[in-house]
C-alpha cells in the first residue's frame, strides 16, 4: 500500500483516523461500556503510535 511507505505527518493522520472508525466499529458490536475500560489502554496505544 502507498500509505504503508510514506512515513509522514499525513501517513500519521490517516492511521489515526483508520485507528479511530476500527475502535468506533467495534464499540457498535460490543457496546458502549467498553470505551470506559478501553480508553487508558486506547491514550497509551496511541501515544506509543505517535511518539514513533
Amino acid at each position: 500500500m502507498i500509505f504503508y511507505k510514506k512515513i509522514n505527518v499525513s501517513g500519521n493522520v490517516w492511521a489515526f483516523n483508520m485507528t479511530y472508525f476500527f475502535i468506533i466499529f467495534i464499540l457498535k458490536r460490543k457496546g458502549i461500556i467498553c470505551i470506559f475500560i478501553q480508553i487508558p489502554s486506547i491514550l497509551t496505544f496511541l501515544n506509543k503510535f505517535l511518539k514513533t
